[in-house]
């Protein structure tokens, strides 16, 4: 158990690494509204986020490489905090406010972990959360103009030979060799080095070289001294009458509390994303609410010790399983790793340049953009349905448009109320996907000709219906409604296909019972196909009625359609020529024939057929029917079924090879055998007959792969 706790450390202590250079960036732009005077607390609060986001991981059952750290997005909705606050108040009094704000996110997520809220961060459609990126990404852009150009864009506009300016030429270039280096590093680094650092170093290495050749003053251009020593707690360390005054409060509750619950969302939707790539890759299936209560407690610790709020990152986990974590333990050596940085690291980082940083940022901002926008634009010019892309273009913009124009608690509160919006349209459309008749679908069964002529003329009884969405009381009737029609057009056999569904209410749950009883009054029979964990499933009254997979439920359908007709004589032997493949033999070719075959009958289950051995015989059944079987997504089903006169193992006539799925017995099977050894003799002995043979395979080929190519056409409408 030790030496696997100790793999775990370089995962956790590489995909912490990794988060260094952001982390930095992110506190000073957080804080950058309070001044000058706490250019240098930014980066402490970004690493105390970062040591606190891994080392406070209370529940075991959240994700296992989930490394955490402060977001971007997040990180501007506290600068905007920070804005709001310093107009009214000192900056160390907003400073203590932004802790207030961070530690009661860290409140509001873990009331949602407890309360086993963790998912309602989820319902944020996709097109909200892309808004929100792309306008932290222009928002992260624009201040970057001050520590890279060394003035503001008002000062630029009026007088812009500033930019002509030795310590403006020197921030430019040390910024543009860190992009550089960064893009370059990223294209040919094998190393476990991460990118942004060595980026970092040298943009500060030739910043500080040509500000020494140039003999630049540059100590106001620099971070500068970085608090060190162990983490003390600064929540309240400076509490003014100001601060705890009733009149402050009722005007600060509104803010604070609003820019609290808008980080626990967003930080929230950041860390199930993340929790999700660690449950891929680690496969596992964690839970979110554990999750929440570790990116609360994270929370609730990074505002003590005065850190900026923290989040799962995604691609910093992807690093952590990468470089080995597979345990809860690299989270806690990620966190212990940041802690000794912010300890004894300080000053490593007080020379790095603000214009380097700067370029980190804008390394950051690009990273930010969200590829799914444009993807969604050149979608919109190919499709011919474009209203839910130009919708969902739609919103991304506007929700970007409101959080640059106007402010990140307006462009989050925006993004829920379309939340809500998308949701109720959602929940209010139609609730039947398709519809498809069992003259235009069949199972993947092999019938005799007699059979397949009674579902010609009567597999319209047959009715398949998808349902889709959400299936409650505002969409349920619609399923019911047509349920009756169905009925009344002469429907005997009704199958509800629900793996489309997203959720079943008990309302839902209700109407099905309803549909269940109108079948059976009516002499129908509504037959289900869920998934295994379907609450359907659990309705004792449609016991035997639930399938796993559509084709088995069409297929017991078509048995039953065949069996009112009388038709139905599984049991009951047929002749030679009574195979499909044999149906144009003359008696004399029969005759020919029969001395090559053999006779053989197997129990039910008994396993005709192995996938993967030697084919050397083909199977003409007489009696009973045989299925074959293969194993797909872990799970051993039948996918196909043959009746009396059809034939299998037909392939080792044509290319030899190994068997492609297990045949078993449904019932006793009785078949005539050719094998390998005795169709060569034939061919030799009495090559018409042969020839005959082979013919009719390929034309039982042909008619089996137009079939399935019906069926795949029938599932692409």
């Amino acid at each position: 158990m030790a030496s696997r706790s100790l793999r775990e450390i370089p995962g956790g202590v590489l995909a912490t690494l990794l988060g260094i250079p952001k982390s930095i960036a992110l506190g000073i732009v957080a804080l950058a509204p309070l001044g000058s005077a706490f250019t240098a607390v930014g980066p402490f609060a970004g690493l105390v986020s970062l040591a606190a986001g891994n080392f406070a991981t209370p529940s075991r059952r959240g994700g296992s490489v989930v490394n955490s750290g402060p977001y971007s997005v997040s990180a501007l909705m506290l600068a905007s905090a920070a804005t709001t606050f310093s107009l009214t108040h000192p900056p160390d009094v907003a400073f203590q406010l932004l802790l207030l704000v961070v530690l009661l996110s860290g409140v509001i997520q873990l009331l949602l972990g407890l309360l086993r809220f963790g998912t309602i961060a989820k319902y944020i459609p996709y097109p909200v959360f892309s808004g929100l990126m792309n306008g932290s990404a222009i928002l992260i852009l624009l201040p970057q103009v001050k520590p890279i150009f060394n003035a503001t864009p008002a000062l630029l506009l009026k007088d812009p030979s500033v930019l002509l300016s030795q310590t403006t030429l020197l921030s430019v270039a040390a910024a543009t060799l860190t992009v550089l280096a960064y893009a370059l590093t990223r294209r040919l680094n094998r190393s476990a080095v991460p990118p942004a650092f060595i980026a970092v170093i040298v943009g500060s290495l030739g910043f500080h070289a040509a500000a020494y050749l140039g003999s630049i003053s540059v100590s106001e251009l620099l971070v500068g001294r970085i608090p060190t020593g162990i983490p003390l707690p600064r929540l309240f360390a400076s509490a003014s009458e100001d601060l705890l005054s009733l009149q402050t409060w009722q005007t600060l509750a509104l803010p604070v509390a609003s820019f609290a619950t808008s980080i626990a969302l967003i930080n929230s939707l950041s860390s199930f994303l993340a929790q999700s790539f660690s449950d891929t890759l680690c496969r596992e299936r964690t839970d979110p609410n554990a999750e929440l209560l570790n990116q609360g407690s994270a929370n609730l610790l990074s505002a003590v010790f005065g850190g900026l709020p923290a989040a799962g990152s995604s691609s910093r986990s992807k690093a952590a399983y990468d470089y080995g974590a597979r345990t809860r333990a690299s989270r806690l050596a990620g966190g212990l790793f940041a802690v000794l940085v912010l300890v004894w690291a300080g000053p490593l980082f007080a020379p790095i340049p603000l214009s380097v940083m700067g370029g980190v940022l804008l390394i950051l901002a690009y990273g930010l953009f969200d590829r799914w926008l444009l993807l969604q634009i050149v979608e919109l010019m190919k499709q011919r349905d474009r209203r839910e892309i130009a919708t969902n273009i739609g919103i991304s913009l506007l929700v970007t448009v409101v959080m640059v124009a106007v402010g990140m608690v307006e462009a989050v509160v925006t993004g829920v109320l379309l939340s809500v919006v998308i949701f109720v349209t959602t929940m209010s459309r139609g609730i039947i996907r398709r519809e498809f008749s069992g003259l235009s679908m069949r199972s993947n069964t092999e019938r005799p000709r007699r059979e397949t002529d009674i579902l010609d003329r009567e597999g319209d009884a047959i009715r398949i219906i998808e349902l889709e969405g959400y299936l409650y009381f505002g969409t349920a009737d619609d399923f019911l409604l047509r349920t009756d029609v169905l009925l009344r057009e002469g429907a005997r056999h009704i199958i509800l296909d629900v793996h489309h569904l997203k959720s079943v209410d008990i309302s839902g749950l209700v109407v099905v019972d309803q549909a269940y009883e109108r079948c059976r009054d009516a002499g129908a029979r509504l037959a289900i196909v869920s998934p295994v964990r379907s609450p359907l499933r659990e309705k004792s009254q449609l016991s035997g009625l639930v399938y796993d997979y559509l084709d088995d439920a069409l297929a017991a359908a078509e048995d039953l359609l065949i069996d009112s007709a009388g038709e139905s004589e599984h049991d009951t032997s047929i002749t030679l020529a009574e195979v499909d493949i044999l149906s144009e033999f003359t008696p004399a070719e029969l005759a020919q024939l029969e001395p090559y075959l053999t006779f053989q009958s197997y129990a039910d289950g008994t396993k005709v057929l192995t996938e993967g051995e030697a084919g050397d015989s083909v199977f003409m059944i007489a009696a009973g029917r045989a299925e074959l079987y293969t194993t797909t997504d872990g799970l051993y089903h039948c996918y196909y079924r043959l009746s009396r006169g059809t034939v299998f193992g037909e392939m080792a006539m044509i290319d030899g090879r190994p068997r492609s799925a297990d045949v078993l017995a449904a019932g006793t099977l009785s078949c005539w055998v050719l094998t390998m050894e005795r169709l060569n003799r034939l061919k030799q002995e009495h090559p018409d007959v042969a020839y005959r043979v082979m013919t009719g395979v390929a034309a039982l080929l042909s008619r089996r792969i137009r079939i399935n190519l019906n069926i795949i056409s029938q599932y692409r409408k």
